[in-house]
């Protein structure tokens, strides 16, 4: 499942949210090691510190940070990912550099605002709706 959010469209100079929940056949660490090379090489980007606008994520949930262009566009991007049972969720946040400061903080928001440890997701009721 893949859901994408924008307020004013990324191709507009807004950030851009997409929240990915999938099946974890491989552990955390390979996936965070995947997530970062694949961000790495897809951008050709580099690592960088979390935007100071941006909070902590949660305990237990992994995180990455890079800058690098996709498209021409130079942005900064994101990734927060934990494995919940048989699942991922993981959610990715793109911002084109230099975006002003109300940017980073309306992504920020969004992010925060996903649970990424719900207490009422049981795996075997995500297996059946992936399978409908």
């Amino acid at each position: 499942m893949d859901v994408y959010y924008t307020l004013y469209g990324g191709g507009n100079g807004d950030g851009w949210v997409s929240l990915f929940v999938y099946p974890a056949n491989i552990t955390i660490t390979e996936e965070v090691a995947n997530v970062g090379q694949s961000i790495v090489s897809g951008m050709s980007g580099h690592r960088v510190g979390r935007p100071a606008e941006i909070g902590a994520p949660p305990s237990g949930v992994e995180e990455g940070w890079f800058e690098g262009a996709i498209e021409g566009k130079q942005i900064v991007t994101g990734y927060r990912v934990v494995r919940i049972g048989d699942w991922f969720i993981k959610a990715r946040v793109s911002v084109p550099i230099g975006a002003d400061e109300a940017v980073l903080k309306r992504v920020g928001a969004a992010l925060t605002a996903i649970d990424f440890a719900p207490s009422n997701l049981k795996t075997t009721d995500v297996a059946k709706a992936a399978a409908q």
